[in-house]
């Protein structure tokens, strides 16, 4: 995978995916009675990530001196390494935050707004996951790396 796309594909699988749901979905699929359900385990959810991407941030300063992040940190993709890290945080946050406003919507009496907000809501799964795998998948390859 090339560095642009490396950097960029979160934002881009969730503007796609909002996108796609904001025209393929002109209601929300869920029941209204369920929705509050769905919102606080998708918030469970973003703050357990939060928690593992921190664990995972303390794991990075805990093996600062292994050979595969001091030569990280020689060719330069050791900052990229964190701002990754660091943007899985955001696109997490940013999904607790936007569950957090889902609960505003009255699905018993659609408006329009509504498929804004849930198109928006989204795009912010996607990019949270897409975030999180890029983050998980290069932890993965760092660890498995030979000393």
């Amino acid at each position: 995978m090339s560095a642009w796309s490396e950097r960029w594909y979160p934002r881009i699988a969730g503007l796609a995916g909002g996108t796609i749901f904001f025209f393929l979905a002109h209601e929300f699929p869920v029941k209204a009675e369920n929705a509050p359900n769905l919102f606080s385990a998708i918030i469970s959810v973003a703050a357990i990530s939060v928690g593992f991407l921190a664990t995972a941030s303390s794991i990075l300063l805990s093996i600062e001196q292994k050979p595969i992040i001091v030569k990280l940190k020689e060719v330069g993709t050791y900052p990229k390494l964190i701002d990754y890290l660091f943007e899985a945080v955001g696109w997490s946050l940013a999904l607790a935050v936007v569950s957090i406003s889902c609960f505003l919507a009255d699905l018993k009496s659609p408006d329009s707004w509504h498929r804004w907000l849930f198109a928006f809501w989204v795009g912010v799964i996607v990019g949270a996951g897409t975030s999180f795998f890029r983050v998980v998948h290069n932890f993965t390859k760092i660890l498995r790396s030979a000393d």
